[in-house]
């Protein structure tokens, strides 16, 4: 019905029973329509790549798919009752995860990746909030001015949340995560994975304004600002199958472009200043891009109480 309907893919998620998500894989096959997103707990990671799934999405499972304690792991994890119960499970497995990287496996997952062209979608920029970021902090993230203050409050509430219910030896485990991610991701980039950016927007930042330091992460992880920039830009068109119409500057291709005031080739942080853009044709000066943040700005100031994310 969804293929009929024209949409460009299928999402998957974590609590998709390991039964149906096979299914699905099948049957997408059988449509020629791709399917991506999370990797269920009930499937390994490198199931997932071989049964066809076209990319990943926040880098999900893949910690658990590196531990020399996977499978034990995941039927435990399996056989718990979805809510408060799994992700009490969850926070005292990250601990046993951190502490049980292989690297042997770390490495054959990226190879296995870059064989069946599994894409990735780190979007480390979540990972690396939960690990370090002061909740209060998301206040005067980039953007925040153009969010509805309900909004922010619930971003706010949920970094909280996490916090309050994680001791210190839980947020150790936390970080180790996030640095064993931009081990893996450094991995993968070596192995000649295919890497898209991502924000998972709008979980702690603004549509947008995330992706600014997305690029700057994936630069710090050993990517090229070049490899960085292309990873936004004609990444996605390969992955769409667009690169007829977008993901290069050329004649002939729909004229959608960010003007930028400094090379970002030699700094990757560059792309935030922005001198103009072109959106299918239209030029938008610097006057004229301040107006709409004035007006978007305004607009969330008036919002009503209770539009939030998550």
């Amino acid at each position: 019905m969804l293929h009929k309907d024209g949409v460009d893919f299928i999402k998957v998620y974590s609590r998709l029973p390991r039964e149906p998500y096979f299914a699905l894989a099948d049957e997408a096959k059988r449509e020629g329509i791709p399917y991506v997103g999370h990797v269920p707990i009930y499937v390994s990671a490198s199931e997932a790549s071989s049964a066809g799934q076209r990319s990943i999405e926040h880098l999900s499972e893949i910690l658990f798919a590196c531990s020399s304690e996977e499978s034990g792991l995941r039927k435990q994890l399996a056989a718990t009752a979805i809510g408060a119960e799994r992700d009490q499970v969850r926070k005292q497995q990250l601990k046993v995860i951190v502490n049980t990287f292989d690297e042997r496996k770390a490495r054959q997952l990226s190879q296995l990746f870059a064989q069946n062209d599994t894409w990735q979608v780190p979007t480390l920029l979540i990972q690396y909030t939960y690990a370090f970021v002061d909740p209060y902090e998301l206040h005067d993230s980039p953007g925040v001015r153009y969010v509805p203050p309900s909004a922010v409050k619930s971003w706010v509430e949920r970094l909280n949340s996490f916090r309050r219910s994680r001791d210190d030896g839980d947020m150790e485990a936390q970080k180790r995560s996030y640095e064993l991610e931009l081990h893996v991701v450094r991995m993968m980039h070596r192995s000649g994975v295919h890497f898209m950016t991502g924000t998972d927007a709008e979980t702690f930042y603004s549509a947008g304004l995330g992706l600014h330091i997305e690029l700057g992460l994936l630069v710090g992880t050993g990517f090229s600002t070049l490899e960085a920039l292309q990873a936004a830009t004609l990444n996605p068109a390969v992955y769409f199958g667009r690169t007829n119409d977008l993901g290069t500057v050329e004649v002939g291709k729909l004229a959608d472009l960010v003007l930028l005031e400094a090379n970002p080739l030699k700094d990757i942080r560059n792309t935030k200043r922005i001198a103009g853009v072109v959106t299918a044709g239209r030029y938008l000066d610097r006057q004229e891009l301040d107006r709409l943040l004035s007006e978007a700005a305004d607009l969330a100031d008036h919002a009503p109480a209770g539009i939030t994310k998550h």
